[in-house]
C-alpha cells in the first residue's frame, strides 16, 4: 500500500477518510481528516470517527463606501428605504412595501395581470361553451 500523499509505503489507513497514509502525513488521521470538525463524540468518549472537512476561510470583501447623497431612499418617497424589491430592485420604505418583498407597483401590477389573465380565461372558456352550444342547436340530426 503507498501513501495517498507521497511515494512511500504507507503504515495504514485514515479512520475517516480512508485513505493510505504514511507515519510522515499522519497517526491515525492524515492531515486533512486532522484539520477536520467532527461530529459529536461517543457515550464512551471517542469520537464517532466521522469528520467533515472545514470550509477554507472566506476572502475579506473590499470595503464599500456609501456615496455621499446620504443614506438609500426609497424610489417614491424620500423615506429611507428599509428593502429592495424582489421584482424591479429598486428601494422602498415600510409605507411603499408590497407583498413577499416586492415594492407596491410590482405588487399592483401582479395583481393586474392576475385579473386580466382571469378574464381573458373566463372569456374563452365562455366563448367556446357558446360555440358549443350553438353547434348543438344548427347541426343536422
Amino acid at each position: 500500500m503507498i501513501c495517498h500523499y507521497c511515494t512511500r509505503e504507507a503504515a495504514r489507513k485514515c479512520v475517516s477518510c480512508g485513505l493510505a497514509i504514511c507515519s510522515e502525513h499522519g497517526n491515525r488521521y492524515c492531515h486533512v481528516c486532522s484539520g477536520a470538525v467532527f461530529s459529536k463524540d461517543a457515550l464512551t468518549g471517542e469520537r464517532e470517527e466521522k469528520g467533515y472537512l472545514q470550509c477554507p476561510p472566506r476572502p475579506e470583501m473590499p470595503t464599500i463606501y456609501i456615496d455621499d447623497d446620504g443614506p438609500p431612499e426609497c424610489y417614491r418617497c424620500q423615506a429611507l428605504a428599509r428593502k429592495v424589491c424582489q421584482n424591479c430592485h429598486n428601494l422602498f420604505c415600510l409605507k411603499h412595501g408590497g407583498n413577499k418583498d416586492w415594492c407596491d407597483r410590482c405588487t399592483e401590477g401582479a395583481r393586474t395581470a392576475t385579473w386580466v389573465m382571469t378574464a381573458i380565461i373566463c372569456a374563452i372558456v365562455g366563448l367556446s361553451l357558446l360555440f358549443f352550444l350553438l353547434s348543438q342547436t344548427i347541426a343536422p340530426r
